[in-house]
């Protein structure tokens, strides 16, 4: 076994002499087996290598000599054992006998227990039977006092807080409106007990609470009906108190709506008292406006300045009523007629009422304090407009009211929620619902028709009744004009074109149509031309032209341009442009006429064709003796032809025409135009003149070709059956006696440019 000195003896062998030969062998071999197995085991055998080291330290301290029987060691040990476990299992026996006496005396006790208990059941169950009885009934008797004490906490005013909400005696102050409102709420709660069997209660209560909410609600009526009275509007803070009862009022409409009366009423009183006194009273250096009575302007300005001052103090003054608690009179007001089945009966039966605007009911509330205002002030402004006679005058007047109108437009008028998502208003709704602005609409009428009446009676009545002999304008289209003027440059930039129109409707159009009908008058007059009629109108329209020049180029000191007048401009240069056309189209055909052109494109246009017809033949059409003129056979002259009557006529008449021509024109106010005409009419003649001459140069050329071809072939070709005597030595003859053509009329146009220019 290696390294181990511990040395093994056999056990000794006791039964030698008892045990026969065959069981020593038979032994032996089963040791020598074993001995053998146990040697041939190996160390590194984990299991014999734990056996090894237990035996040894449980054995190994004995000594070589001493004997070891492992057998008799094992059941010494085992009897040792069991020893101990007997001793131990005899002590738990003794505990346990000890442990089934106690539980033997508990089991008696808890029997003696339990029938005392039994026995004490029986006597207190009655008892605890009438207890729990009692408990259950204080808990429903807390309940009903708990229940009592919440309903008369909720639904039950004392006589003190009801004093405070009826008595006039008690200031309205915060506690009156918090009365107010648990006083409502009440009401609104007794609806919950009529839904209950026993409607008796809920119907007195609300009986009750209805009595002493429209005490309380009459009192606050009477309170700021007597705040409004007094109430100072030079001060911009309105108190407190007044709007949260205003507030409060707008749960019921119909005081709410009375209250809004009787204030109207009082400072419809008060503002009319404080115009009359600016009317009549100096107070420090403020002059009374009645003293500017002789300058109708200031008159007017200061009188709606004053109105317009005094609007905007009452907005400001007022507008915290309305537009700071609009949300909640808007639905306190609902509210009030939803629950007010009269106030819904007399409503105005749209299925879709409107809800509250602050700033519509503003605007109302100060149309109604302005109206004695707006009452004198139409009195006092339409006196002032009828004493004015000058349309000028009256049309600045007309301007004032039309600012001012404007103004109070833009302070009063603003779009509403319903309106801001549909189409804005139009002006005429806004005024008709305002009392100062139908006044200011009502003047402004007043004042256009005082306006158009005085335009007719000072400025149209004085239109001649026949033109003048020098073809120039009536003086009443000059004084329509210069008021035209003044009356736009007085308004300025705010000119609107629809007030242009009318104004040029107003002033001018009537003062048009006379000169119109003057002009057509020209002709009937002495020593009157084909052209008179078209100076006449283009004298009057080159004066309405030069009125609209001043006002759109703003010329002068001081003076606005007016685009607006642009248009009408363009259509007086248009009116301008078509009558210089047709006094052109009249001078050339003048010109024509004079010069003897006419006659002569009539003889050509009588010539015949150029197609059909040999140039000879078109010849001899205008140098036979055929076309002599009438006067000329009754005067005996048969050698005169009518070409050379016409060219004579062209001499006598370039000889005079640029002047004659010019003095013609003379009358004509715009001598630019006039020399326009002059020259476009020239050109137009040269123009015609020129085809003429080049049509008899083609004649006469015309002519020369055939002579040419004739001589140069031995003759020619006939044309249009042109007959053989046409040939003969007389007709030869009478074509070498006959001249050209352009030697009879031989004007050439360079000469007649040079004539006309």
């Amino acid at each position: 076994m290696g390294s181990t000195s511990t040395h093994y003896d056999l056990p000794a062998t006791g039964f030698d002499a008892t045990v026969d030969d065959n069981s020593l062998d038979r032994r032996g071999n089963a040791l020598t087996n074993k001995l053998t197995r146990v040697l041939s085991s190996s160390y590194a055998d984990t299991e014999i290598r734990d056996a090894l080291r237990l035996f040894d330290a449980r054995y190994g301290h004995k000594g070589g000599d001493d004997d070891l029987d492992l057998r008799y060691e094992a059941q010494r040990e085992m009897i040792e054992a069991n020893a101990q476990i007997v001793n131990d299992f005899s002590r738990v026996a003794e505990q346990l006998d000890r442990v089934g006496t106690l539980i033997a005396s508990l089991n008696q006790t808890c029997n003696n227990i339990r029938k005392h208990v039994v026995a004490a059941r029986q006597e207190v169950a009655p008892m605890l039977d009438e207890a729990s009885t009692l408990l259950s009934q204080k808990k429903e008797t807390e309940q009903k006092q708990q229940l009592l004490d919440s309903f008369r906490e909720h639904f039950l005013v004392s006589e003190e807080d009801l004093a405070v909400l009826t008595s006039s005696a008690e200031p309205v102050d915060g506690r009156f409106f918090e009365l107010l409102a648990r006083m409502n709420r009440i009401n609104k709660d007794c609806e919950l007990l009529l839904g209950y069997e026993n409607q008796r209660m809920g119907l007195e209560l609300m009986e009750q609470t209805t009595r002493d909410l429209n005490a309380a609600y009459k009192k606050l009526f009477n309170w700021t009906t007597k705040q409004f009275r007094s109430l100072d509007l030079e001060d911009p803070h309105i108190s407190g108190s007044v709007r949260r009862s205003l507030r409060a009022l707008s749960e019921r409409p119909a005081l709410f709506q009375n209250c809004l009366d009787s204030f109207a009423e009082a400072r419809q009183a008060t503002v009319a008292e404080a115009f009359q006194r600016a009317l009549t009273d100096s107070i420090g250096a403020a002059r009374a406006i009645e003293f500017s009575t002789h300058d109708p302007f200031r008159y007017l300005g200061d009188m709606l300045a004053w109105t317009h001052s005094a609007t905007v103090s009452e907005m400001e003054a007022l507008e915290g009523l309305f537009v700071s608690d609009a949300e909640e009179l808007s639905r306190a007001l609902q509210q009030g007629k939803a629950a007010d089945p009269f106030a819904m009966s007399l409503d105005d039966g749209n299925a879709e009422q409107r809800p509250f605007d602050g700033r519509a009911a503003l605007n109302a509330l100060i149309s109604r304090n302005m109206a004695l205002v707006a009452h004198t002030l139409t009195q006092r402004i339409s006196t002032a407009i009828r004493n004015l006679t000058d349309p000028v005058d009256i049309y600045k007047a007309y301007n004032v009211l039309s600012f001012y109108h404007d103004m109070f437009q833009k302070l009063i008028w603003y779009p509403t929620r319903a309106e801001s998502n549909s189409r804005p208003r139009e002006t005429d709704e806004t005024d008709a619902e305002n009392t100062l602005l139908t006044a200011l609409t009502t003047l402004q009428s007043q004042a256009y028709t005082q306006f158009a009446s005085a335009a007719t009676d000072t400025l149209h009545s004085d239109i001649d009744e026949q033109p003048s002999t020098d073809l120039h304008p009536p003086t009443a289209l000059k004084d329509s004009l210069n008021a035209f003027t003044a009356i736009a440059y007085t308004r300025g930039p705010s000119l609107t074109m629809p007030e242009f129109s009318k104004l040029y409707g107003t002033l001018l159009a009537p003062v048009l149509e006379a000169c119109a009908a003057l002009a057509e008058k020209c002709s009937e007059q002495p020593n009157s031309t084909e052209s008179s009629t078209f100076i006449y109108k283009l004298n009057y329209m080159h004066q309405v032209q030069q009125a609209l020049v001043t006002i759109a180029t703003g010329s002068g000191p001081g003076k606005t341009k007016l685009e607006l007048a642009n248009q009408p401009l363009e259509s007086a240069q248009d009116e301008i442009d078509s009558l210089s056309s047709n006094l052109t189209d009249v001078l050339a055909d003048s010109f024509s006429r004079s010069s003897g052109l006419t006659a002569l494109d009539s003889l050509i246009e009588r010539s015949p064709s150029l197609k059909t017809t040999s140039a000879k033949k078109r010849y001899r059409f205008f140098l036979q003796p055929a076309h002599r003129t009438p006067e000329d056979s009754s005067n005996g002259d048969q050698g005169a032809l009518l070409l050379e009557v016409l060219a004579q006529q062209l001499d006598n008449f370039l000889a005079s025409a640029l002047m004659d021509a010019q003095d013609s024109l003379s009358r004509l106010i715009d001598k630019a135009l006039s020399a326009d005409v002059l020259r476009d009419a020239v050109e137009i003649f040269r123009s015609r003149f020129e085809k003429t001459v080049r049509y008899l140069s083609d004649v006469d050329e015309g002519v020369e070709r055939e002579q040419l071809a004739r001589r140069m072939g031995g003759g020619r070709e006939r044309i249009d059956g042109e007959s053989e005597e046409d040939d003969s030595d007389e007709e030869r003859g009478l074509e070498e006696e006959m001249p050209r053509i352009r030697d009879v009329y031989p004007r050439t146009i360079e000469e007649v440019r040079a004539l006309l220019s």
